[in-house]
């Protein structure tokens, strides 16, 4: 059993707690319950302790303070937080300072609970088996692996091959796209860099990523899970600002994320808008991204066709250069970096001296409809009464915020999805100019010339202009946005 010390300085909390959580179905049990940091650590240093779960804020001794000292004097107990929605600001120190994981007071919910216990279970896990004897940990030699994952374009095996210890393992490819390769290692002993060898991060890093994968008990799943986890879950993983080549992941965590995935309701708060202008839903979409793992193809096509729309938004003026930074992201620590940027950028575009934020936000709402239905030719009127605008309030409105007509912004983001289908797709002239909501092919056509200078065929025929439209994130080919 997992011996647990549960810290809160609100007695109901506790009780609540003690009840609500799942310990008992991942092997830990709440030896005490304590009310403050001090009799915390009187306790740790009497009785055995393998997990600390504490409040963050309590009066005196405060979570930080706690975490600090219990790292320094039992370096043996792992910690994971306690947090409210509100104090998502203080939970990215606590995990730089040492923290497992965190559990959000106000969110109960029974498959995200045990996604959460089932990653610190494990992890308490991993520190178990770094401890053991030589004897022991060869006993589990299977129970672990290497996977290579190339960052850049031009990565190649041979770069592999030519560290020692890799080569000998042989890897082996994890699927035909070539993006990652994976090699069985023996237990894990005492290495300072996560692996059975040393890695040349001073030549790997921003070019590869090393992930120690452990829990690998059930190889007949192997097969299975690894393409899955390079498409998806590294994606969330690695950080570059971390400065690390070598990151440490639970094959079993993936598995158990695999077969109890949440809806993904992430893309409702997204198109809310919300987060633009409120940090604490800024706060809610990421943490949503972040516990439902959306797989990235989606999540960055998704995000990048929203903003490439805004390229219409005349008082945003450097919509631009976001659209162009958004194809050299790799992972989703990048995307967060770029997303808070264009969301401090965006909100001031939109706070003008005439603007009404509610109202800016729900022309944005709005947009956003329209651009996911773009072939059935939405109107003005449409468009005004999604949102419960009239048309003249809507008309006047959308001049306000966007800086051009509601006619002008559609004309130009029915060229430019125009142009996405072209270079990205083999599909006919004609039912791309129904895709893009032109009832008349030749107006399509006319159009098309007059906004390009070139015929939509010519424009097919180039081969540059694919680049505009793709993505590429980090285990994913390029990625196409229709």
């Amino acid at each position: 059993m997992i011996r647990t010390l549960l810290v809160d300085d609100e007695p109901i909390v506790r009780k609540g707690l003690l009840h609500i959580l799942p310990w008992d179905r991942h092997g830990m049990s709440v030896v005490a319950d304590l009310d403050g940091g001090e009799k915390a650590l009187d306790l740790l240093g009497r009785e055995p302790i393998d997990l600390l779960v504490t409040d963050l804020t309590m009066p005196g001794m405060s979570g930080f303070e706690l975490i600090q000292e219990a790292q320094a004097r039992f370096p043996e107990v792992s910690i994971a937080i306690l947090t409210c929605h509100q104090e998502f600001q203080y939970v990215q120190e606590a995990l730089r300072i040492g923290a497992l994981d965190y559990i959000v007071k106000t969110e109960m919910d029974d498959d995200k609970l045990d996604r959460i216990f089932g990653r610190i279970a494990s992890r308490i896990e991993e520190k178990r088996v770094r401890r053991q004897s030589p004897a022991a940990k060869s006993a589990t030699a299977d129970k672990e692996g290497a996977l290579f994952v190339a960052m850049q374009s031009d990565c190649s095996v041979g770069e592999l091959y030519a560290v020692p210890w890799v080569s000998e393992r042989m890897p082996n490819p994890v699927s035909d796209a070539e993006q990652a390769w994976f090699a069985e290692l023996p237990a894990l002993d005492k290495r300072d860099d996560g692996a059975d060898g040393p890695v040349p991060t001073n030549k790997w890093f921003g070019r590869w990523a090393v992930v120690i994968l452990h829990h690998l008990t059930m190889k007949d799943r192997l097969r299975e899970l690894l393409p899955v986890y390079v498409r998806r879950h590294i994606f969330y993983l690695v950080d570059r600002k971390e400065g690390s080549v070598v990151w440490h992941d639970s094959l079993r965590d993936i598995m158990l994320f695999e077969e109890k995935a949440q809806p993904p309701d992430w893309e409702e708060e997204w198109d809310s808008f919300r987060w633009i202008a409120d940090d604490r839903a800024w706060q809610e979409l990421q943490e949503r991204i972040r516990m439902q793992r959306p797989e990235p193809s989606a999540l960055c096509g998704a995000i990048y066709r929203t903003v490439r729309c805004w390229r219409g938004i005349r008082r945003f003026s450097e919509i631009e250069r976001y659209v162009t930074q958004a194809r050299t992201l790799r992972m989703w620590t990048d995307w967060q970096l770029w997303l808070a940027r264009l969301r401090r950028d965006l909100k001031r575009a939109l706070e003008g001296p005439e603007a009404n934020r509610e109202h800016s936000l729900r022309i944005l709402q709005s947009i956003q409809g329209v651009q996911r239905r773009l072939a059935e030719g939405i109107t003005q009127e449409e468009a005004a009464a999604s949102i419960h605008f009239s048309r003249g309030y809507y008309s006047d409105c959308f001049k306000r915020t966007i800086g051009v007509t509601f006619n002008d912004f559609m004309r130009e983001l029915r060229i430019d999805r125009a142009r996405m289908w072209l270079t990205c797709t083999d599909v006919p002239v004609h039912e791309i100019s129904r895709r893009c909501g032109f009832a008349d092919e030749p107006y399509f056509r006319k159009l098309f010339r007059e906004e390009t200078g070139l015929a939509a065929k010519e424009y097919r025929a180039m081969p540059e202009a694919a680049e505009e439209y793709g993505l590429r994130c980090i285990g994913n080919a390029d990625i196409r946005l229709l």
